[in-house]
């Protein structure tokens, strides 16, 4: 298994740059008259569901295939999970304020990348917001009677920001006790990643790996075909807005406020923080991010549901091949897309009047 990971992680180039619902891949679409040749096996990894699709004559190497990708999410996670002690985030954590922890090969590029992508976005993507996540009752324990006062808010943010991580090679050191290190908003686009190229690297062509709504899509489910993903709709889980074809390579996430929150004094707070203030966001009801990699997607979606509409442009032009799809927590809904994103949606019959281009 060690030295599956070792191929998985040699594979894993430095990229060129929280849900999706799997809809269609995989299976076949209205009108389709033929049986796909498509097999999927699903397990769990990294506190979620995960499923590989394999397409083609690589389908019947799908439970070899599997295997190997739940190897590498499962050591990936034994390195990056603040809920297993000995990780290595979890020592250093442990060692805040204290002593430099060295990271194992995953954990210290999975932090870099963290600490890109937070100065990418102006800091509204930032690993180190747990103090606060956890002062709302975000994490664990018990929700506040009340909002947060000032005071309270002050203390917790004086513990957040990138400002507090240093990273050397694989040495990490976080500069003050009570600070501490979350992956959770990109190690999963990471462990998407290096299950990809691993993948490739074994010589399979045509496959879909998902972690949670983290995806992304190698070749083709059928010749001439693109793998289609159902977007959903953040005010009806049970519904999609639309369908999003994705091509060879390219990776797609979903931040939403319909996930997790907590309600105090009757208003509900979504789980996604603003690093920057301390407070819940408000006003953004689900950001849907297409990048040519997992690990971007699965950061810039977090980063553009902070910045909301007109903050994401910035960061938009910084990331070339990023394109999203915003739906305002209003109604009546607005479906926003950049015009690379609108090339490959097809919005439901009933959304399509609600579809605004965003340039």
């Amino acid at each position: 298994m060690r030295n599956r990971l070792k191929r998985m992680r040699r594979a894993l180039t430095w990229p060129i740059c929280a849900v999706a619902l799997l809809l269609a891949a995989g299976a076949c679409m209205p009108g389709c008259a033929r049986e796909p040749q498509i097999k999927r096996q699903t397990w769990m990894s990294m506190g979620t569901f995960s499923s590989l699709a394999v397409a083609g004559p690589d389908a019947r190497r799908v439970a070899e295939a599997a295997a190997a990708a739940r190897d590498c999410l499962n050591s990936i996670e034994s390195c990056l999970s603040t809920y297993i002690p000995q990780s290595d985030i979890s020592r250093l954590n442990a060692a805040a304020g204290r002593e430099a922890v060295e990271l194992s090969p995953a954990a210290a590029d999975c932090l870099r990348l963290a600490v890109h992508y937070a100065e990418i976005s102006d800091g509204a993507f930032d690993v180190t917001v747990g103090p606060v996540v956890s002062a709302w009752g975000l994490h664990a324990g018990a929700a506040p009677a009340r909002p947060l006062d000032a005071a309270t808010l002050r203390d917790a943010l004086s513990r957040v920001g990138i400002r507090h991580v240093s990273l050397s090679n694989r040495w990490a050191r976080l500069d003050q006790a009570g600070a501490g290190i979350d992956l959770g908003g990109i190690g999963k686009g990471y462990g998407v990643d290096v299950c990809y190229e691993g993948l490739r690297g074994m010589g399979m062509t045509n496959f879909m790996v998902d972690l949670g709504g983290n995806i992304r899509c190698a070749g083709q489910p059928r010749p001439g075909e693109p793998w289609r993903i159902g977007v959903r709709n953040p005010f009806d889980r049970d519904e999609t807005l639309g369908t999003l074809n994705l091509s060879n390579g390219l990776a797609v996430a979903t931040s939403g406020n319909y996930e997790r929150f907590v309600v105090i004094q009757g208003e509900r707070y979504t789980h996604i923080i603003d690093p920057r203030t301390g407070y819940p966001i408000k006003g953004m009801a689900g950001v849907t991010v297409v990048c040519t990699n997992a690990v971007e997607s699965d950061a810039m979606s977090t980063s553009l549901f902070v910045l909301g509409l007109e903050g994401s442009r910035a960061a938009l032009a910084r990331v070339p091949g990023c394109e999203a799809l915003f739906v305002p927590d209003r109604q009546p809904m607005e479906i926003w897309v950049t015009p690379g994103f609108s090339n490959g949606f097809t919005p439901e019959p009933e959304y399509a009047k609600c579809v605004r281009e965003l340039k």
